[in-house]
Parts: structure tokens; sequence; C-alpha cells
């Protein structure tokens, strides 16, 4: 028989953080994007369970019936909430999540994450770290020492864990675009700023994390181009945004604070 209790809890809890279990990103503007707060209670909680059985694949090619039954309301019911959120240009004309490719890329194995975290860890354990007493905090500081931490641990992983994954990913002929945007836009704040010259392999890390913007965190490239010349107009946050890492990290501090009173219609051309 089957332990009852806390036991049974850790159980699930172990089951659901395997890989066997299938998952999908809910993102965090989900409790301020317009086109959700838009919607009634109900219809916010069937969009998730249709998002459920769109990540299981089957959501496309149930009927109304299907869908009648995993939300546990009337066929009439459920073709009027399909209704209102293709209205609301959250499901596409042929029944699917809209921009769910652009919006749950193909996730590493977490092997491979838990990797890259046990080698930043090594690096910081031999030397590679803040001056002391800072810890972890110093990665995020805005005074160049940070940045340069950065920099030798993006330049260690590059070397080691990462070099295979990167050469297996076709970067996006974009990524670099955006990336030489990027480092204009510094040296023009500052002709003497420590910036990669292309075709080095610094270099390359840049442009691969201006690509995993637009691949992992599911930006598009007229949104990351219009914060990149945002930030670097922005008096406090150009002498903070000094490579395509930082701008990743604050990227949606930066998209929020860019916005200012656009912030509705913002958020409407994102997911247009």
């Amino acid at each position: 028989m089957r332990a009852t209790g806390s036991a049974t809890s850790n159980d699930w809890l172990a089951r659901m953080s395997s890989d066997n279990w299938p998952w999908f990103r809910l993102y965090i503007d989900w409790i301020s994007h317009p086109k959700v707060q838009r919607l009634s209670e109900a219809d916010q909680r069937r969009f998730v369970c249709l998002m459920c059985m769109q990540s299981a694949g089957r959501l496309k090619r149930s009927s109304i019936g299907d869908i009648a039954f995993e939300l546990r309301i009337s066929e009439d019911e459920a073709e009027a909430t399909v209704s209102r959120l293709k209205s609301a240009k959250l499901l596409d004309r042929d029944g699917g999540v809209h921009n769910w490719d652009q919006r749950q890329p193909k996730r590493d194995h977490s092997a491979k994450r838990t990797a890259k975290y046990r080698q930043r860890k090594a690096l910081r354990d031999s030397g590679v770290e803040s001056p002391a007493g800072h810890g972890d905090a110093d990665v995020t500081r805005c005074d160049g020492h940070g940045d340069a931490l950065d920099q030798r641990i993006e330049e260690q992983i590059t070397s080691d864990t990462s070099a295979k994954a990167a050469e297996e990913v076709a970067l996006d002929p974009r990524a670099e675009k955006v990336t030489h945007l990027l480092r204009g836009l510094i040296l023009e704040n500052d002709p003497r700023a420590r910036v990669p010259s292309p075709d080095t392999g610094q270099w390359r890390t840049w442009v691969r994390h201006t690509h995993m913007i637009h691949r992992i965190d599911g930006r598009d490239w007229q949104e990351i181009d219009r914060v990149v010349r945002w930030c670097q107009a922005d008096p406090f946050w150009k002498s903070n945004i000094l490579s395509p890492a930082k701008l990743r990290k604050q990227f949606t501090t930066l998209m929020l604070k860019s916005q200012g009173g656009r912030r509705m219609e913002g958020f409407n051309e994102r997911y247009a």
C-alpha cells in the first residue's frame, strides 16, 4: 500500500520536477497583460486549461465536445469561450494558442542547465568572484566590476560545456545585426568602452546572448531593437547595460520603463 501524507506529496513533487512530466512556460506578464486582464476570471482559467491541452499536443485536433469535457462546461459555453479567446487574439483561427512556438521554444535538457550552474559556482569558488562581502550581489553591480565578472564567466562557459552546443545552434543573422547596434551605441556613449571586436570568441558569445533573447525568451526583433536604442539613450541604463547578457537579464524592466505612458499599446504590439 502506498503511504499517505507528506510522503505522497513528496512523491508527486518529484515526478512533477522530472522531464517525464511535460510542462510549459507561464510568463510573469500574465498578471499585467491587457489581453489577459480583459478576460473574466473564468475565461482566464479556461485559457490556462487550453494551454495545457496545447502543450499536450491535442488542442488543435480537439472538437468543441472535447474542449467542453476538458473545461467541465457545456458545449455551448465551450464554443462561446473559444470565440471570445479568438476575438482577443489569444487563439488562432485553427484553434491553437497564438504565438505558441515563439513563447514556448524548445528547452534544453535540465542536465545542461545544472552543469552551467555548477561551473559558475566552481569559477567563483576558485577565485573568479567579487570582492569579499559582496557575494553574488556583485554580479549585478553597476560600477564595471560586475561586467568583468560576467565576461570571465561567459568566456569560460563558452570554451567548455557551451561551445559544442553553440556550434550546433545556427544563430539568427538578425542577432548579429542587433548586437552590432548595441556595440555601436555603447561606443558612441563611451569611445573607450571595453567591447569585443567582431569575429572574436567573445563577440560570438555576445551574439549568442542576443540570439537567446529572441529564441529562448520569445522577444521579437523589433522589440529588442527598440529596447536597445532606448536603454542606450537613457542617462541611467546606458552606463549599466554594457553587454547583451546584461540586456537579457534586465530586459523586462527595460521594456516596461521604455513604454512609459504607452504601456498598454506596447503590450498589444508585442503580442499582435
